[in-house]
């Protein structure tokens, strides 16, 4: 159903209607100090409104995978590290073992923080206009010293 015809009075203008203002969504308490910081680095790079409730699950488990792959790392620099290698009783089919089962273990939680991402459009890949090889992000603007070729 439309508005009435013709043109708005004065009046009808000069109403502000005032919008509820939307806060960053606050973490939730049972992430740990780490997760927290990942969520509050994460919801500052979109607008508050961009979170709605039902993502929420989805941040929480990003936020987790995140640490999960950091801690995954941690454990890799220990392992690749010349202390570790110089260990005694060191067999080298164990490392190797070891060394394959964190890579493996560091590749789950890199597919799941690519979907989890996807999922909230929170990627670089989500800002990137699909045209062609010269894409563009689609907040950019060219630079001022460059100018669009005569022929375009």
């Amino acid at each position: 159903m439309k508005g009435k015809p013709g043109r708005k009075s004065a009046a009808s203008l000069s109403v502000k209607i005032s919008a509820l203002e939307v806060k960053r969504p606050k973490p939730p308490a049972e992430l740990s100090s780490e997760e927290k910081e990942t969520w509050n680095a994460v919801t500052k790079t979109k607008p508050p409104d961009w979170w709605a409730s039902s993502t929420f699950p989805l941040l929480t488990a990003y936020c987790c995978h995140v640490q999960n792959a950091r801690c995954i790392d941690r454990l890799l620099t220990v392992v690749r590290s010349d202390e570790y290698m110089r260990q005694d009783d060191l067999d080298f089919t164990d490392y190797l073992n070891c060394l394959v089962k964190l890579l493996r273990a560091r590749d789950v939680e890199s597919r799941a923080l690519i979907s989890l991402a996807r999922s909230m459009r929170i990627s670089q890949q989500s800002i990137i206009l699909p045209r062609g090889a010269g894409r563009e992000t689609v907040n950019s603007n060219p630079p001022p010293h460059e100018s669009k070729p005569p022929w375009e």
